[in-house]
């Protein structure tokens, strides 16, 4: 019921996360101190049931989040 991203290193690295659990949400988090679209790693961030996301590693320490279908 959780994922954790690899370390935000800035080199503009793609991670493609499939939510296809049960009917369940999903709890994504960065690394410490690694933020989720300003999200603290501790907290992270839900994704829900049969949703695809792709997470950009868009600089060091900051992975953004685009939703998909």
């Amino acid at each position: 019921d959780s994922v954790a991203l690899p370390p935000a290193t800035g080199s503009g690295g793609v991670v493609i996360v499939k939510n296809s659990a049960a009917a369940n949400s999903l709890q994504v988090f960065g690394l410490t101190p690694d933020t989720i679209n300003g999200i603290a790693t501790g907290t992270g961030v839900a994704q829900a049931h049969d949703i695809t996301c792709m997470y950009i590693d868009i600089e060091a320490g900051e992975w953004s989040r685009f939703l998909g279908a």
